[in-house]
């Protein structure tokens, strides 16, 4: 665990992104529709043998139906069979032991084929609602709900519009001859064609959740977006300039912005510190093959006091309350951590075993709508546990009064004077005896 917990580090190390400074990472959701059209196709299909030789021998005047049966070799009631497919197909129809050609007979001589346009439906198309863009299969990351309307992209794009997709009859096309070879291949003699869009059957809305990297230029009026994951790069690229202009009107991550201008002192240093290059300790933990070791230096490491990495707090988090008993987390303002995601998500993290208090100084606003969102993102914090008191911290976690988190805010100007998105840093402190008996004469 520990060894994973230390190459996610590595993995995850926020890149450098020349002329911007990194603040923070979150997620965005890209919305995504689900759409059913309703369609005509045609179908194309190969003459079986026996249907091409009896319009054949039709086409040249012979069309006693018992003649072109002794003459093929088959039985009266084999060739009334073909024929009466044939009739189905509007190639021929029989009349008084004859049979007579009908003009697509003649036609399909030509092509050895005949074709006809039918109705059909074409499932499973993806829209994308800011772009535009048209996808024949479930778009990676898509999930249908659990997204908070805070990090949802605002739709661009009118899915309900039939003229959208008649528009793309060509990325449509693809989408449905991509489709069609699931269940036709060519030795069926069956060819598919999309012939028009008719109509809407039905459509849903989903999400494609990304998670994004924040950096702000030097001036700090710029910001730019990177995607986390490798594999999303470019549907963040295709998206970058409409997420930063909702940021940027606030119809996007609006609670991420803060009018607050407090500043924490920068973290201390530890007389152990290895924030300078804390990659090459890391690097030369992973090379220590003796498991025991390993471990016991690892643990050193993760749980000794230092300065979290950039990015490290949530993961640090989930590990440290993974085996808790206690833990207490003391904040400033409680509406404002109330909708801060960073907050939300660690208090998600607390186990149905482990009991947790949160003790706010004060609340800009009432306090039931702040606790309210608190206990339905953190179903394993009780509404009695959060409680009003007099501390001076501006947000603090303590576990099982061993170990202190201390979180540093410091607010980063974002295109304009007035504001700003707080970048948070994070140290770690381990108590000795004597703190943590103070520490418990505090809380209880």
């Amino acid at each position: 665990m520990m060894r994973e917990y230390l190459e996610n580090l590595v993995r995850n190390k926020i890149p450098v992104n020349s002329g911007y400074v990194y603040v923070a990472s979150e997620d965005v959701a890209i919305p995504m529709h689900k759409v059913t059209l309703g369609i005509s196709k045609r179908r194309t299909t190969n003459l079986e043998l026996v249907e091409e030789m009896v319009i054949r021998f039709v086409s040249i005047g012979v069309n006693d139906i018992d003649t072109i049966a002794n003459a093929l070799g088959l039985h009266r009631d084999f060739l009334d069979i073909t024929i009466g497919d044939l009739h189905v197909k509007n190639l021929a129809f029989h009349s008084s032991g004859k049979c007579i050609l009908m003009a697509k007979g003649r036609e399909s001589l030509k092509t050895l084929s005949t074709s006809k346009r039918e109705k059909d439906v074409l499932r499973n198309i993806y829209v994308d609602a800011v772009s535009g863009n048209i996808f024949g299969e479930k778009v990676r990351g898509f999930k249908n709900s659990g997204i908070h309307d805070d990090i949802k992209v605002k739709h661009q794009i009118d899915a309900n519009a039939i003229e959208l997709y008649r528009q793309n009859m060509g990325s449509l096309s693809q989408i449905f001859e991509q489709s069609t070879r699931k269940y036709i291949d060519d030795s069926m003699g069956i060819v598919d064609e999309l012939v028009s869009i008719d109509t809407i059957e039905d459509i849903s809305t989903g999400f494609v959740l990304i998670p994004i990297h924040l950096y702000v230029s030097d001036g700090g009026f710029d910001i730019d977006v990177i995607a986390r994951e490798r594999w999303q790069k470019n549907t963040i690229e295709i998206h970058k300039g409409i997420v930063i202009e909702q940021m940027r009107s606030h119809k996007l991550l609006a609670n991420l912005f803060s009018s607050k201008h407090h500043r924490n002192p920068a973290p201390s240093r530890f007389p152990d510190d290895t924030r300078d290059n804390p990659y090459q300790k890391i690097h030369s933990l992973l090379s220590i093959n003796d498991e025991s070791d390993f471990h016991r230096q690892a643990i050193e490491f993760i749980f000794g006091s230092r300065v979290l990495l950039v990015d490290e707090l949530l993961d640090f988090c989930f590990l440290a309350f993974s085996g808790a008993n206690e833990i207490c987390i003391y904040i400033d303002d409680l509406n404002y951590w109330s909708k801060n995601s960073k907050f939300l998500t660690i208090g998600s993290y607390v186990a149905p075993k482990s009991h947790c208090s949160i003790l706010y100084k004060s609340s800009s606003y009432d306090t039931n709508p702040s606790i309210r969102r608190i206990t339905k993102s953190c179903p394993n914090i009780s509404k009695g546990d959060i409680k009003q008191s007099d501390h001076s911290s501006i947000f603090r976690i303590i576990v099982d009064s061993k170990m202190s988190i201390d979180v540093n805010i410091e607010q980063i100007k974002v295109f304009s004077e007035s504001q700003h998105i707080p970048r948070i840093t994070a140290t770690v402190s381990k108590y000795n005896s004597e703190e943590c008996e103070k520490i418990n004469n505090e809380q209880g």
